[in-house]
């Protein structure tokens, strides 16, 4: 009986053990898969973000363009082009800066640490809400703008 007992006994150490690395293992993945997750939610953000300068370029663009060739506009009105040409500048350099962020996080190799992406992620957050509400204000001005220029007396 006592051989029978310190087999069973041996069985179950060894079952206890799989178990416990088994654990192990399934909390290791799942901590993996909140940090995939994590920096997922941040590449969205700086994507969003990407979208947004995009959106914001594309209206100076228009605007300009729109500016150079109507002919109603007085040539004191043409010298916003500078002021509006400086603009597309700063946002697509700041698109470059996203797209450069963006190739950070996708290719960090490990450096960063779940602790730098969550901060990372609501310092994006923010600035993001805060791009949102700059180009909703950026449109509702250029669309005042338009508006002004066709209601201008022909030349």
């Amino acid at each position: 009986m006592s051989n029978y007992s310190i087999w069973i006994s041996g069985v179950a150490l060894v079952i206890s053990a799989f178990s416990f690395i088994n654990a192990w293992l399934a909390r290791k993945q799942s901590k993996n898969d909140a940090f995939i997750k994590l920096k997922l939610n941040v590449l969205k953000e700086l994507r969003e973000m990407d979208i947004a300068y995009a959106a914001m370029l594309r209206e100076i663009n228009e605007l300009i363009k729109e500016i150079k060739t109507n002919a109603k506009v007085a040539t004191a009105a043409k010298e916003l082009l500078d002021g509006l040409e400086s603009n597309a500048d700063f946002y697509r350099q700041c698109q470059s800066d996203t797209r450069d962020h963006i190739a950070k996080v996708f290719d960090d190799r490990g450096k960063l640490t779940e602790k730098n992406l969550h901060e990372y992620s609501v310092i994006l957050a923010s600035e993001l809400a805060r791009l949102n509400k700059n180009s909703q204000i950026m449109q509702e001005n250029f669309k005042t703008m338009r508006d002004k220029f066709a209601s201008l007396p022909k030349v």
